[in-house]
C-alpha cells in the first residue's frame, strides 16, 4: 500500500515580510516558509493509518517547487515519512492548476493508492490543488475529512464533516482525500531529524505538462489598515508596540528612537516604567513600593 502526502510550503505568519512587486514568493525579503499545517494533519492521518494496517504501508511526501520545497519535505521525513519526492518546477506559484497538472503526471507515471492533501492552505485559504489533481488523475476526491480507518477488502471508511453535517463514506482505492481536521502532527524525534538530514530526496521533472501559468501575481503587500478613529486604531495596535513606544524605545512607525535605552538608577527606571504603563492603560496595578529594597 502506497500513501503519498502532498506538501505545500506557505509563509510563516510569525515572520513579517516586506511588500514587493515580485510575483515569486521566494524573492521576497524575509520569506520564511513552513509546511502547510493542513498538510501536517494529512501526514499524521497517514501515519496512523500505517500503524492500524495489517499489511505493509509506505508513506511518501511530495511537493512541487525548488529549494524551499525540499526543506519542508525533510521536516515531514523527520516526522515519520518513508521517503520524499520533489517535482522541480519554478513557475508554479500562484497557479494551482500548474501544480495539479504536475502532480497528475507524477501519479500516472507511478500510481498511488491513497493521496492526501490539506483541505485548506494557511496563506490563501484556497486548497484548490487537491480537487484539480483528482480530476486530472480520474480518481474520487473527498473533502473536509476528519477521520479515516481501514475496512475489509482494502477499502477505506472516511468521515467528513461540514458545519453540522457529518457523513460516513466507504471508498474504494485509489482515492484522494482533503483533510480538514484531525490530530496534530507529532513532533520529530532526534533520530528522525538525523535520518531526514541524511536521506535522499528524489528529484523528478514535471515531464510534458503544459506549464504556462494563467495566473500571475502582480504585487504582494500586507492588508490595508482598517479605517476608523485614532482611538480605535490605538486600541487595536499591539500591546508590545504600545509598550515600546510608551517607554521611548521606538518612535512612530517602529523606527528606532534616539534614546533607545532607559538610563538612570534602577529604582527610578522601575518607577518610570510602572507610571508610563499605567498612563497608557497597559496595566491596572498600583505601583509597588520600592522603599527599603537594596
Amino acid at each position: 500500500m502506497r500513501i503519498v502526502v502532498f506538501v505545500r510550503p506557505v509563509q510563516n505568519p510569525a515572520v513579517q515580510i516586506e511588500p514587493s512587486s515580485t510575483r515569486v514568493l521566494e524573492e521576497l525579503q524575509g520569506y520564511a516558509p513552513m509546511p502547510n499545517p493542513g498538510d501536517g494533519l494529512a501526514l499524521e492521518m497517514a501515519l496512523r493509518l500505517r500503524e492500524q494496517a495489517s499489511f505493509p504501508v509506505r508513506i511518501e511526501v511530495c511537493s512541487v517547487g525548488g529549494e524551499w520545497a525540499r526543506k519542508v519535505l525533510r521536516e515531514f521525513v523527520a516526522c515519520g515519512a518513508d521517503g520524499a519526492i520533489c517535482i522541480e518546477e519554478a513557475g508554479w506559484e500562484p497557479d494551482g492548476a500548474v501544480t495539479a497538472a504536475c502532480l497528475s503526471e507524477f501519479y500516472r507515471a507511478d500510481p498511488i493508492d491513497l493521496c492526501l492533501f490539506g483541505a485548506r492552505d494557511l496563506d490563501t485559504g484556497a486548497g484548490e490543488v487537491g480537487p484539480m489533481f483528482a480530476a486530472f488523475a480520474g480518481i474520487p476526491y473527498i473533502d473536509s475529512v476528519v477521520n479515516a480507518k481501514w475496512s475489509e477488502e482494502g477499502r477505506l471508511d472516511v468521515t467528513r464533516k461540514e458545519k453540522r453535517l457529518r457523513e460516513e463514506i466507504r471508498v474504494r482505492l485509489p482515492a484522494c482525500l482533503g483533510i480538514l481536521r484531525g490530530a496534530s502532527l507529532r513532533y520529530p524525534s532526534f533520530w528522525g531529524k538525523l535520518e531526514a538530514g541524511a536521506s535522499e530526496i528524489i528529484n523528478r521533472s514535471p515531464g510534458d505538462v503544459q506549464r504556462t501559468a494563467k495566473l500571475e501575481r502582480k504585487k504582494f503587500s500586507r492588508p490595508k489598515p482598517k479605517r476608523g478613529s485614532v482611538a480605535n486604531a490605538y486600541a487595536e495596535s499591539r500591546s508590545v508596540d504600545q509598550m515600546r513606544q510608551a517607554l521611548g524605545i521606538t518612535g512612530p512607525g517602529g523606527q528606532q528612537a534616539e534614546d533607545s535605552v532607559l538610563k538612570g538608577d534602577t529604582k527610578e527606571a522601575a518607577e518610570r516604567i510602572v507610571r508610563i504603563l499605567k498612563e497608557e492603560k497597559l496595566i491596572d496595578l498600583n505601583p509597588p513600593s520600592l522603599e527599603g529594597e537594596p
